[in-house]
């Protein structure tokens, strides 16, 4: 199957969606190698010294690898804190691990921390990592009192335990007490700040509004100024990948379970439509993607029977979540390829013939019309990747 998106399909998604080009920190200069930058770094201490940078906002995507980050299934804090000044360092184009941080917050900002704990206990935002954005936050001057770790349910977020491992003083919240199947309940979310899509969960009365509109949580309406976005690396049913933009769109909004209700699958669609609200556009500013533990099969959660965690052992960085979840794709596909497993845009029918999925094919597609719409740099031709590893 091929995951070229045409051009009638491209002025189709940039007509119909909000206008702009960007997602988070506004426009720069784009990313123009197509091949990822290798760079290993020999660590001393915590000094870093960064020379001549340049910001890349769009198209650049930030990867630090460290071989101590996961040792024996267990994520390692000091690597992790190391690896997450140094991604921070490149991306802003500052020497300085507290000028990286004031490159994208302030002292009076209101900050939220977009965790995924689907995944739980392996594939998830390590504790670890949201301690060191915690930290970094901090050396920007924002006290915890004004960061809010959050995420859609409540229950997934209690089984994580965040509370209990991070310094005291943040604040938790969620939009809604606990996963439902329909998902059109509106508590919890912002019934001003919504996007209105005419398909709605099978059986649902088009005429009604709520069956129809996807509303922010009021968290991210109401409670924050920015959001900084904690995604995972997974492989997902129906989204083919769940990263940066599937935390962002499908982790933030009510009533999304109808765009994958079987045999239905419109991820495509409500990705880029999502994606496209202005207070996100606004709001979300920053993406980290925890891939220091990764799944590249049966994801996003550990009930699907093909579950399949892997170590990878790195952070990505990019305020172009497009670029990053590209670049996580061809991540996937490399892992896949090795266990002998289709890429993810051609796959689906296998796992419908055992039984497991609904849907002919995945789609991580989605990342594409993403770009199309705008959003950000999808064609693997326009991203600079650049690879470091810490020892």
């Amino acid at each position: 199957m091929s995951t070229r998106i045409s051009r009638r399909q491209a002025l189709s998604y940039g007509a119909a969606l909000a206008a702009g080009t960007s997602v988070g920190c506004a426009s720069g200069p784009e990313g123009t190698a197509p091949e990822a930058d290798q760079q290993t770094e020999a660590l001393q201490g915590d000094r870093r010294v960064v020379r001549g940078r340049r910001r890349h906002p769009r198209g650049y995507v930030v990867e630090v690898r460290h071989p101590g980050a996961v040792v024996g299934g267990i994520v390692q804090d000091t690597p992790v804190r190391r690896m997450m000044a140094r991604g921070m360092q490149l991306l802003s184009g500052e020497a300085d691990e507290a000028a990286a941080w004031r490159a994208f917050f302030a002292p009076g900002d209101r900050v939220g921390i977009k965790v995924n704990p689907t995944g739980y206990p392996q594939v998830i935002s390590q504790i670890e990592t949201v301690a060191a954005i915690v930290r970094g936050l901090n050396l920007a001057g924002v006290p915890n009192g004004q960061i809010v770790v959050f995420d859609r349910y409540q229950d997934s977020l209690d089984l994580v335990g965040y509370p209990a491992k991070l310094p005291p003083g943040i604040r938790y919240a969620f939009a809604a007490a606990a996963y439902t199947t329909e998902q059109t309940g509106t508590e919890g979310y912002d019934p001003q700040t919504f996007v209105d899509l005419p398909r709605v969960y099978p059986g649902d009365d088009a005429s009604d509004p709520r069956k129809r509109r996807s509303s922010l949580c009021r968290v991210v309406s109401e409670q924050v100024d920015k959001v900084v976005n904690v995604p995972t690396l997974k492989d997902h049913t129906s989204a083919g990948i769940t990263m940066a933009l599937k935390n962002m769109t499908y982790g933030l909004v009510n009533n999304v379970a109808r765009t994958h209700a079987a045999p239905d699958n419109w991820t495509r669609d409500f990705v880029p439509a999502i994606a496209s609200m202005p207070m996100l556009r606004q709001k979300v500013v920053l993406h980290i993607a925890d891939a220091l533990v990764g799944c590249y099969d049966g994801g996003p959660s550990p009930d699907h029977p093909n579950f399949s965690p892997f170590t990878y052992g790195a952070l990505m960085f990019a305020v172009d979540p497009v670029a990053m979840d590209r670049i996580g794709w061809t991540i996937l596909d490399a892992k896949r390829k090795t266990m002998g497993l289709p890429p993810l845009d051609q796959c689906g029918r296998l796992l419908v013939d055992k039984g497991y999925e609904p849907f002919d094919r995945r789609q991580p597609d989605h990342v594409l019309t993403a770009g199309a719409a705008g959003l950000g740099i999808a064609d693997l031709a326009r991203i600079r990747h650049h690879v470091v590893s810490l020892t």
